[in-house]
């Protein structure tokens, strides 16, 4: 029986030919990183950005993020975004980190999550915690909480990831819907013409800070 891989799909709502692909386990070492993005580039295709998750007590440093990255550089250099809470990306010297080929998100978003960690200049995406997701859907204070948090993402060009439905149907304006959700099943590098005939939620205006949609 071959190991159950640790790649997930994430699909854009509004473009059918973008896609991510993430290592879901937990990144501590450069070692696990190289290993991470070894798993990543042989499937990457054409994906439009990679997503690595950092273990909240991770080592990792600018430096040794560059090695890693120096190893995979002629196979595909496509764009990484490292994942991680707060106090996990602060650990990270990010004003040296190379911004051309690597991005930052904060991860586990939640309504504990304040406001000056969404604006922080250094990131430039945002998972949200599918607990929290979930609960917004039974919650209407948690719901109006999330759609505060999505419109302020939105508006200051963050790309925004989370579960597949929003509470209550989300928004005639696309303000109040995830960039990207989970595919469904085990990723593929031909999975976007599945996701041809899906309806297109309204196009969204975002500054040039949103720059794993667009690159």
């Amino acid at each position: 029986m071959s190991p159950a891989s640790t790649v997930r799909c994430w699909s854009s709502r509004t473009h059918a030919a973008r896609h991510a692909l993430e290592d879901t386990r937990c990144i501590r070492d450069a070692a696990a990183l190289r290993s991470a993005l070894g798993q990543l580039h042989s499937r990457a295709d054409d994906a439009t950005f990679l997503v690595a998750r950092l273990d909240p007590d991770h080592q990792l440093t600018a430096g040794s993020i560059s090695k890693a990255l120096e190893v995979d550089r002629l196979a595909r250099p496509a764009r990484l975004c490292l994942a991680a809470s707060h106090a996990g990306l602060a650990k990270l010297d990010t004003c040296i980190l190379d911004s051309d080929r690597i991005g930052l998100m904060l991860d586990d978003v939640d309504a504990q999550t304040p406001a000056a960690h969404l604006i922080w200049d250094r990131i430039e995406a945002i998972r949200f915690q599918p607990e929290f997701v979930a609960s917004a859907a039974r919650n209407l204070r948690l719901s109006c909480a999330l759609e505060s948090m999505l419109r302020l993402a939105k508006e200051i060009g963050l790309c925004t990831l989370g579960t597949e439905a929003f509470p209550y149907g989300g928004s005639i304006d696309g303000l109040c819907e995830f960039d990207y959700v989970p595919s469904g099943g085990e990723a593929s590098v031909h999975h976007r013409h599945a996701h041809e005939g899906h309806k297109r939620h309204p196009s969204v205006t975002t500054t040039t800070r949103n720059v794993i949609l667009t690159r």
